[in-house]
């Protein structure tokens, strides 16, 4: 439904890796805990959620590049991202990816509570369909 996003993570990721220095290029990935998948999973049985942190080869983390491990939905909720981002003396964030309804949202939010300056990437996002992706961003 979005064949357009790994070039365009790709590009973005390139962008940003010539004019920052690789500590501040941070990757959220999804291992969620033992709690929040039995919770999602009771009330979504049908839906499966990501197994390991593994990335798609278009979205990996190069030496030097900080890989934060989230176990909701909130790449910000209990994972140390807005220290880190605090001692890089980081006010602007650029989010992208998936779920834009759920983790993109979630951590989007979190970036705005915490004060940062958010930048959202929609071109590098996407949703279980366009339909929902495009109402996402409309909310935003």
């Amino acid at each position: 439904m979005f064949p357009e996003l790994p070039g365009r993570v790709q590009a973005l990721l390139e962008r940003a890796r010539e004019v920052l220095p690789p500590a501040q290029i941070i990757h959220v990935r999804a291992n969620y805990t033992a709690r929040f998948a039995r919770n999602f999973l009771r009330l979504n049985p049908t839906k499966t959620l990501p197994a390991d942190t593994g990335a798609c080869a278009w979205a990996e983390a190069r030496v030097g590049e900080e890989v934060v491990v989230k176990g909701t939905f909130d790449g910000f909720r209990l994972t140390g991202l807005e220290q880190i981002l605090a001692d890089l003396g980081v006010e602007q964030v650029v989010v992208c990816g998936l779920l834009t309804s759920v983790c993109v949202l979630f951590t989007t939010q979190s970036a705005f509570a915490a004060g940062l300056q958010v930048k959202l990437y929609t071109p590098g996002g996407g949703d279980r369909s366009l339909e929902r992706h495009r109402q996402c961003l409309d909310m935003y």
